[in-house]
């Protein structure tokens, strides 16, 4: 195996523990779990499982590119709710924007702190400068 090789391993595992919760990490870290490597393709797992695939990194960076360039809090509320994020989805991308994300934050509480960060901020700025 090369360093391109290792390179994109490390990649993916960096994306995979992105998704992960902080009690999936502790676990891990503690040696309560373990990882698992899948060796089926992805459309054979794609098709395999009930559950819905989550975002990679990249996607949730792109949602939160967007999210920043937008004007109000409507537009956030909307292209949040339009990206039918799961919570697990919604804890990356607050950790993704550098936010504390606690386990008693429900979805909605993390669509705010995310829209409050991103535009809210943005918005509170303008207001004060005038």
């Amino acid at each position: 195996m090369g360093p391109k090789e290792v390179s994109h391993l490390l990649r993916l595992l960096a994306e995979l523990v992105e998704r992960c919760s902080t009690s999936d990490v502790d676990a891990l870290l503690s040696g309560q779990a373990r990882l698992q490597i899948d060796s089926r393709s992805a459309n054979e797992r794609r098709y395999s499982s009930s559950k819905r695939t989550i975002r990679g990194a990249h996607q949730l960076q792109e949602i939160i590119h967007t999210l920043q360039s937008l004007e109000s809090r409507e537009e956030g509320i909307h292209l949040l709710q339009s990206a039918n994020l799961t919570k697990k989805e919604l804890e990356a991308t607050a950790r993704l924007m550098d936010l504390p994300v606690i386990r008693e934050d429900d979805s909605e509480r993390l669509r705010q702190k995310m829209i409050e960060a991103s535009i809210g901020a943005r918005l509170n700025s303008r207001a004060i400068r005038g």
